[in-house]
Formats: C-alpha cells, structure tokens, sequence
C-alpha cells in the first residue's frame, strides 16, 4: 500500500476532489519512528472541495487532541497555513482513484453524516485514512506502515534478544 500514491508540490489550480497535505512538525513527545523518514515531520491530509459559496475548503479529520478528532472543514488557507512550509502538497495516485465528483460527495457526506464513527487511532483512523477513503473507497496510511515498520523491527528484535538470553540461560542452568 505505501507505493499507491505519491506527494506533489501544488503547482496551478486543485481541482475539487483532490488528495491535498500539508508538512507539519511532530510533536516533541512523538518518537522518530512515528514520522516515515525519521525526520521529524509528517504530513496531515485532506480532501479539497468548494463549499456552496464557491470558497476554497478542505475537509479533514482533525482534533486538538486525539481523543477529540473529527471530521471537519476549514478554509483552504488555513490549512495551508497549518503545515510548516506554507506549501501544499498533493497525492497523486498510482491506482485508480474515484472520480472527483464522487470524491467530493463522499466528503460531504462525511462531514455532515458520516458512514461511519470514526475514531482516532494512528494506524488505522487517521487523516491519511480519511482522505484515502474518501479517493480510493479503502482508508489506508503509507505514512503510518512506514512508522509501523520501524515499530515493529523493534519489537521483532527485542524478542530475539529476549530468546538468546532465554537460551543463555538455559545453558547455564543445565550444567
């Protein structure tokens, strides 16, 4: 999954129904391992639409805390400014995406009754799940698999090391 899309720099006019992001700086208390390139950043995603004024809009799911997270809308420039770099990023698919018409819709119906309850979990609800949900009919989170990854080796090498010294022991005690 983490190969289906790639992030572009915004250059000319979104269309309505676009994958857009935003760089953002990780939180002191988030561990390397939680940004994808352990750099210390990590993008926040949206859906890009036109509200029924005709103004810029994006619709995310986002909370000052995690447990408050939900689906909501803000104006373009505010997303924008929400990210690090004032740049805007877009997700360009390498699978098929829904059409945009279809995009928009769903985002709507999101926002305003959701399918769905949908509750923060950094693996599997997050801003990047919605707005994937929202272009392919399927939530998933490149960003998060590769901080998944990262966890799991971890985890992968502390029960190796658990095992060996659980031999060790063995051998010592058998003598």
């Amino acid at each position: 999954m983490a190969d289906k899309f790639i992030l572009n720099n915004v250059i000319g006019e979104l269309s309505p129904g676009a994958h857009i992001a935003v760089k953002r700086q990780a939180p002191p208390s988030f561990p390397d391992e939680v940004t994808p390139d352990g750099d210390g950043y990590y993008t926040h995603h949206g859906i890009y639409v036109k509200n029924p004024e005709g103004r810029d809009t994006v619709i995310h799911f986002w909370g000052e805390r995690k447990s408050s997270a939900k689906v909501c809308s803000w104006d373009l420039e505010q997303f924008r400014s929400y990210g690090v770099d004032n740049e805007l990023y877009e997700a360009q698919y390498k699978v098929r995406p829904l059409a945009l018409q279809k995009t928009v819709e769903m985002a709507w119906k999101e926002l305003s009754s959701p399918t769905k309850e949908w509750k923060y979990n950094l693996r599997t609800e997050n801003c990047e799940t919605f707005a994937t949900y929202l272009k392919t009919g399927r939530g998933f989170s490149p960003q998060a698999q590769k901080s998944g990854w990262n966890i799991l080796t971890w985890v992968s090498i502390g029960f190796a090391v658990v095992a060996v010294v659980c031999f060790l022991l063995f051998k010592l005690f058998k003598r």
